[in-house]
């Protein structure tokens, strides 16, 4: 996620066409974004293991475009809140859309599909008002690595999966909107740490309780 750059008013209209303010990193961004939503469309026609990979993608691209951004040494207004977008595209709706189409379509799942989509959303909103130097609740991107992944692995080994995956979208949502701090790196230079690691205490509770 994009650390926190401080808006610059626009003064003419020259500066506000795409092709002056888009930066390099800002088409990792884009394509975190079209990884989601390929991750949707696979997911409505019900190819899974696409869908999954396509998430993993977005994971991916997310985490590149910060170390695009280190390296170039270009960050704006425009990255900070196109990498937000995006990532409530790929790791809000599309894991959601994702477990829709798996299956998770009776009254009480829909319920927790939208209140896990809506911590996304507010984990996204807090994170871009606070000022820290550190995370408050796990990163949203943590739900495009822990639901792909808990879904490769269950047809891996041929386990039933419906019967658990509800409660993991459950547990993202609180842990996305809780008050715990985690552990990161200075915001401002967008160093970021696998999540995998940084969030390993969450990710074992997750699979205790499923």
């Amino acid at each position: 996620m994009r650390s926190k750059i401080e808006s610059k008013k626009i003064q003419n209209q020259q500066e506000v066409r795409i092709h002056k303010l888009i930066k390099l990193a800002d088409f990792f961004t884009l394509s975190n974004a079209a990884a989601g939503m390929l991750s949707i469309l696979f997911s409505i026609q019900k190819e899974f293991t696409y869908a999954a990979i396509a998430l993993l993608a977005a994971v991916l691209f997310d985490f590149l475009d910060g170390k695009i951004a280190i390296f170039s040494q270009k960050q704006n207004a425009l990255g900070k809140n196109l990498d937000s977008l995006s990532d409530a595209v790929s790791f809000g709706v599309a894991p959601a859309i994702f477990g829709y189409m798996h299956g998770l379509q009776n009254i009480y799942s829909i319920i927790i599909l939208i209140f896990f989509t809506l911590c996304g959303v507010l984990r996204l909103a807090r994170f871009n008002i606070l000022e820290l130097r550190y995370f408050i609740g796990i990163p949203i991107t943590t739900s495009g690595i822990v639901i792909p992944l808990i879904y490769l692995v269950t047809l891996y080994l041929s386990i039933p999966l419906n019967n658990i995956f509800i409660y993991v979208y459950l547990f993202l949502g609180i842990l996305m909107i809780s008050n715990t701090p985690q552990l990161c790196c200075d915001p401002f230079l967008r160093v970021k740490i696998p999540f995998l690691l940084l969030n390993a205490p969450q990710l074992a509770a997750i699979g205790i309780f499923t």
